[in-house]
């Protein structure tokens, strides 16, 4: 049996063990020995299904015991949300940058041809300028999102939002926003997500809205509801199908990353959020207070 324990230390899974019926404690370490060597089995297949993104793999539904089996299962828990984030980073990215490159473009092409220079052609190529630096503004936070170690420290739930709201421009002065926020909120979170968080339904409220946006906090027994309401026009049902799915088709693409950047964003933070459209647009965000969960 040293034998065949070295050989698969190695890496070596076709040797043999040799089943016999002993029930002493001899054959007792020999079926372990045995179970064992099954068990690498199934974690190398699994490994191999999971490298090549073969979800659908046999292999995936096989059963490990142990800490061993809950680690295989978080792995592929976390492989294919990564896998699905990256899919739809790849399509909205793409969707997004092809048409204002296709804008900026036609622009340029329309001010090359008028010798007076146009100047609604340069407003338009500054514009579509302005929603790709702002894509990529997001896509950045985004990836630092996905990309650290969240480490929880105290923050003001109240000055993030205060915060938030101040470096947001509105563009439009016909839009209202009321607040109703305790005067402090302290949260144990990580502060930079939760700014990331924040950001995105607060943005869209404003830029969606037809003239009133209204921004609320409650205290819960262990962290915070945020509620952030709109009068505009509300979200379409495809993008919302879209992130219960957590795919973005092909043939439809929504305003960017926007929602996409909340659904992350609170997951991470291990809240949770539900969004719904009668009479204009309600976000509803449970964040937990990191020190009691």
């Amino acid at each position: 049996m040293a034998r065949q324990a070295n050989a698969i230390a190695t890496g070596d899974l076709t040797v043999d063990i040799e089943e016999r019926d002993r029930l002493d404690e001899v054959g007792q370490v020999q079926a372990a020995f045995s179970n064992t060597k099954a068990y690498i089995e199934t974690i190398t297949r699994q490994a191999a299904a999971l490298s090549r993104r073969e979800f659908d793999s046999n292999a995936l539904d096989e059963e490990i015991p142990g800490r061993v089996g809950e680690s295989m299962q978080t792995m592929q828990q976390d492989l294919r949300r990564f896998i699905s984030r990256l899919e739809v980073f790849n399509r909205v990215l793409r969707h997004n940058l092809r048409n204002q490159l296709d804008i900026i473009d036609s622009h340029a092409e329309a001010v090359a041809d008028d010798s007076e220079g146009d100047t609604d052609h340069a407003e338009a190529i500054l514009d579509a300028t302005d929603r790709l630096a702002a894509l990529g503004d997001r896509a950045r936070r985004i990836d630092r999102l996905m990309s650290q170690e969240l480490e929880p420290e105290q923050v003001d739930l109240t000055e993030a939002i205060t915060d938030a709201l101040d470096d947001i421009e509105t563009g439009d002065e016909s839009v209202t926003v009321t607040t109703e926020l305790p005067e402090t909120a302290p949260l144990v979170t990580n502060g930079e997500a939760l700014t990331t968080v924040l950001r995105s339904p607060l943005e869209n409220a404003i830029r969606y809205a037809d003239s009133e946006v209204s921004v609320a906090v409650d205290a819960e027994s262990d962290g915070y509801t945020i509620e952030i309401h709109d009068d505009g026009p509300g979200i379409p049902a495809g993008e919302l199908s879209a992130l219960r799915t957590d795919r973005e088709p092909q043939l439809q693409h929504g305003r960017g990353l926007g929602l996409w950047q909340l659904k992350w964003g609170v997951a991470e933070l291990g809240g949770e959020f539900s969004i719904t459209t009668d009479g204009g647009t309600t976000v509803r965000m449970q964040l937990p207070d990191l020190d009691q969960t």
